[in-house]
């Protein structure tokens, strides 16, 4: 009888949580904390340990299961009544506190972040979920493989041959992956998950993983072979995970464009993300700095009626309202820089011309754009580096400054 002394001393599963947990913590510093704030964010931002811990687990697994089937293991597998139950209660020691340990870290992360914005604690679940259901999805096509193999060839196997597909399958372009999991590097803001997404990757995860985790070797000319319900068991989850990219759904997320909800002042009307409050207080700080500074310079026109604040799918569509994006490196070390601000209050994000790949706007438009963010500085008597901005730019007069602005609401952009 398989003992849980003999589990505990000789199966690899609960040792790979030496691996796991440094991964975990070292993610959770990453980048400047970068989850704060955003629940989408933080969720998906974890999913990047996943790329690496996933195989760890299969190769482990793989060489548990090989222990189990090998010489001296085996009679005591094939003895039992449901033979399939050992190699599943290994299983479980490798795959359940690695799911613990991911779980617990997102929950800190969460918790330690906030809940700000629209979100949907839902489908947060249920992505989280699907990350679990991977892990043990890794260690279900582990334990698989090394059922059929020696502990060091099927722990190499496992190991590489996962490495191979998480690589390959995890992010495929305008096709369903089922290993991707997330991994945002970037604000998430103005996206939501997409259920019918989710919910596909976990039926797949937990359909072919219960598939591998029944099929139990037996011996066949002294070698470990699946039966035949096993081989077409085993096969249709081959089939499965191969044409899984088949599978007619392409984007995990959805645009969800909102504009931002929390608003403080007037002429202008600063409205900002609450996500973001790590950086709002600054970056409104520096928005009414400037704004106080223009009008007082006599450049009333650099000051608009409205500024929003914009996400990865919304920005502003008149000239009316002025769109305003930080500096991304802000979100990650939480400060925001004067000049940055400067440069996006004189972008005319409405205008569809700058977001045209084929045709983007020339030198003209780019030596008068740094020429309002110039002025705009100079106005709030914020020093500036001539070299960070294009050859040609200069500070404007307010009458040749409101000439520029009444060009660019119109997005008449290059005009001599």
């Amino acid at each position: 009888m398989l003992s849980v002394r003999y589990v505990l001393k000789t199966l690899l599963g609960p040792w790979a949580l030496l691996a796991v947990i440094p991964l975990e913590v070292t993610n959770f510093v990453l980048r400047g904390m970068p989850w704060r704030g955003e629940t989408l964010w933080t969720t998906d931002w974890f999913a990047i340990t996943l790329f690496i811990t996933g195989p760890i687990l299969c190769g482990a697994a793989a060489v548990d299961a090989a222990r189990l089937s090998r010489d001296g293991n085996f009679h005591l597998v094939s003895a039992v009544p449901r033979p399939y139950r050992p190699y599943l209660r290994a299983a479980a020691w490798a795959a359940l506190p690695a799911v613990a340990v991911h779980v617990i870290t997102v929950c800190v992360a969460l918790v330690f972040g906030g809940f700000y914005g629209d979100f949907s604690a839902t489908w947060t679940a249920v992505a989280l979920l699907v990350q679990c259901a991977a892990l043990c999805w890794y260690v279900a096509m582990g334990s698989a493989v090394g059922r059929f193999a020696g502990p060091l060839v099927a722990g190499i196997a496992a190991a590489a041959g996962s490495f191979a597909f998480s690589y390959f399958f995890s992010y495929p372009e305008d096709s369903f992956g089922l290993l991707d999991l997330g991994g945002a590097t970037v604000s998430r803001l103005g996206y939501e998950y997409r259920p019918a997404y989710l919910l596909t990757q976990l039926v797949l995860f937990t359909v072919t993983a219960v598939v591998a985790l029944l099929v139990v070797p037996s011996i066949s000319s002294g070698i470990r072979v699946p039966s035949r319900a096993g081989t077409a068991a085993l096969g249709a989850v081959l089939a499965a995970v191969v044409l899984s990219p088949q599978v007619p759904l392409t984007d995990r997320l959805s645009s969800h464009p909102v504009r931002p909800t929390q608003c403080v002042g007037k002429a202008p009307k600063i409205c900002v993300y609450p996500e973001h409050h790590r950086v709002n207080d600054r970056t409104v700080e520096y928005v009414e700095t400037l704004v106080r500074a223009a009008r007082s310079a006599g450049y009333a026109a650099l000051v608009p009626d409205r500024v929003d604040v914009m996400s990865r799918t919304y920005r502003p569509q008149n000239p009316g309202v002025q769109g305003l994006e930080v500096d991304p490196d802000g979100y990650d070390s939480g400060v925001v820089d004067i000049r940055s601000i400067a440069d996006s209050l004189t972008t005319p994000y409405h205008c569809d011309a700058l977001y045209d790949d084929s045709r983007p706007p020339g030198d003209r438009y780019w030596i008068r754009h740094h020429s309002l963010t110039k002025t705009l500085l100079d106005a709030a008597d914020v020093r500036f580096d001539d070299g960070e901005y294009i050859p040609g730019s200069q500070v404007l007069t307010p009458e040749a400054a409101g000439s520029v602005v009444a060009d660019f609401k119109s997005c008449a952009l290059e005009t001599p």
